[in-house]
């Protein structure tokens, strides 16, 4: 029996002269590297290709007759469902769509096939399916915002990979944050901490103005994440305006759960300007 699996394309390889190697998440969340013989397209009928990175795919995949577990799967039939070709027409949103990919393909888990099929991680595939999806649609409609984007993937993210912060508690004494409680993010320890508990608790936030914005953009922090953990995706328009420096901060705080660092990722660097 033949099996019929469906991805999304996050990374190719040429292969030869016209066949591609392309990683793709798959809808369980894992991810499985697929050959496509003729995938780069061209030849005597200059046929054209639908193997693009961000491009769902659904593929028939060729019997095998071994069980290898690192073997790459063939495919043998193989579809377009959707594509984002609105996001290459914004260099910007191109090189964000990159980082969400980049970002994934280093998270993710290889698929075992054979096995089977676990939905464990399936909440990977949502977030960047629908990452992608409304990515596009904003490039489409002209209200593209590079910010706004990224802090609402790496919320998603950080909430399907349980590493979430707590955002209602003082990390160390447990204090329950009124709404508009000062606070300090904290990386390195996971969440926030209230004025009595922070490292400058013994600095005056009176004497001192940058500690007084820090404090205040932590708040603001607190409460923006606050409110996109329970916004649905599609409604990510309803979000106040989001500054660069927020994006990176939970950048740093998902890179610091997993030890990762921001020179690991290259499209980083595209987006980060």
């Amino acid at each position: 029996m033949l099996m019929r699996i469906e991805g999304i394309v996050i990374h190719k390889t040429p292969y030869k002269e016209r066949d591609l190697i392309c990683k793709l998440l798959l809808r369980s969340g894992r991810t499985q590297s697929i050959y496509f013989y003729g995938g780069r397209g061209g030849g005597k009928k200059s046929k054209g290709s639908i193997l693009e990175v961000g491009f769902m795919l659904s593929i028939q995949l060729a019997p095998r007759r071994k069980k290898i577990e690192t073997e790459i799967q063939i495919s043998k039939e193989h579809k377009l469902l959707w594509d984002c070709d609105n996001i290459r027409t914004d260099f910007r949103a191109f090189y964000l769509a990159s980082f969400y990919m980049e970002y994934i393909a280093k998270i993710s888990i290889e698929e075992n096939l054979i096995d089977h099929e676990s939905i464990e991680h399936a909440g990977l595939f949502n977030v960047l399916s629908n990452g992608l999806f409304y990515l596009d649609e904003s490039v489409k409609n002209k209200i593209f915002d590079l910010n706004t984007h990224l802090f609402v993937f790496l919320s998603k993210l950080s909430i399907q990979l349980g590493v979430a912060p707590d955002l209602e508690h003082c990390l160390f004494c447990d204090k329950q944050f009124l709404e508009f409680d000062l606070c300090l993010f904290a990386p390195q320890d996971g969440g926030f901490s209230c004025v009595e508990c922070s490292s400058k608790k013994d600095e005056y936030i009176s004497d001192n103005k940058n500690l007084r914005q820090e404090y205040e953009s932590s708040l603001s922090l607190r409460k923006l994440m606050r409110q996109v953990y329970h916004l649905p995706f599609k409604d990510y328009s309803q979000l106040p305006p989001i500054v660069q420096g927020v994006t990176i901060a939970e950048f740093n705080y998902i890179n610091y759960q997993f030890g990762f660092s921001k020179e690991q990722f290259k499209s980083w660097q595209m987006i980060s300007i």
